[in-house]
């Protein structure tokens, strides 16, 4: 998945990097290959980062925040979601 990642994001050249070579590579050199994703993925947004990844065969799904989580009609349909009454005690003085 690597090399289709690094094309989707146009850095070829992670790819080369011996650095990032293999999972535990990366894992040694995770700081400075943050680094380089957190720069790429910050020159577009989410709708295209997923086209992209899309194009290039690359497995993803979104980050989402609270409100897009309750609205995802995923988690509607598998019944994540349960409402919870809290219950008031009386205090008496």
């Amino acid at each position: 998945y690597w090399p289709r990642v690094c094309a989707a994001i146009g850095r070829d050249d992670l790819g080369a990097d011996e650095r990032f070579a293999t999972l535990e590579d990366r894992a040694a050199h995770a700081p400075m290959l943050i680094g380089a994703l957190d720069a790429a993925f910050a020159t577009a947004g989410r709708e295209e980062w997923g086209r992209r990844l899309d194009a290039h065969g690359v497995i993803w799904a979104p980050a989402q925040d609270l409100e897009e989580v309750m609205n995802d009609p995923q988690v509607r349909a598998n019944g994540y979601l349960t409402e919870i009454r809290k219950e008031r005690k009386s205090r008496r003085i």
